[in-house]
């Protein structure tokens, strides 16, 4: 299916100069994909690896370092291996402080913003005497 799906909408935007390139692009998505199913659904090395804490830490933290990645390894001029290293190492902070004190309040707000939505909806639908002491369902008014 998957190469049905390339060849029917994708070939036209690989370039056709370069076979090379043309066949990594045709090859790696589903070897990665065949890949992380295996790691998903069955016990092996890298399934282990990848539950180390200090891989699930920079796994929460990815986030951020995608964000933050660019202007910390953007071209400038001049630029040297220690102007690199002391921007990476700022953006590795940057990405922790922005994880505990923007991402994860947000996340536990919407959280708690979801959790109260579905409350409000799901108020009233239910309402006991169907006869059995179960409740019965009472489908949602349309508005």
């Amino acid at each position: 299916i998957y190469l049905f799906v390339v060849a029917i909408f994708g070939l036209h935007y690989l370039p056709a100069s370069d076979p090379v390139t043309t066949l990594k692009m045709l090859v790696l998505g589903p070897l990665i994909g065949i890949v992380l199913f295996y790691t998903s659904h069955f016990p092996c090395v890298a399934k282990g690896i990848l539950s180390y804490p200090a891989v699930r830490f920079f796994g929460r933290i990815s986030y951020g370092i995608y964000l933050w990645q660019q202007l910390a390894t953007g071209y400038y001029v001049g630029a040297g291996a220690l102007f690199y290293t002391c921007s990476l190492s700022l953006m590795a902070i940057i990405c922790v402080v922005s994880f505990f004190c923007i991402e994860q309040p947000l996340i536990s707000l919407a959280a708690r913003l979801s959790k109260a939505q579905i409350r409000r909806e799901s108020a009233g639908r239910f309402v006991p005497g169907n006869g059995n002491g179960t409740p019965s369902f009472v489908p949602p008014v349309a508005n």
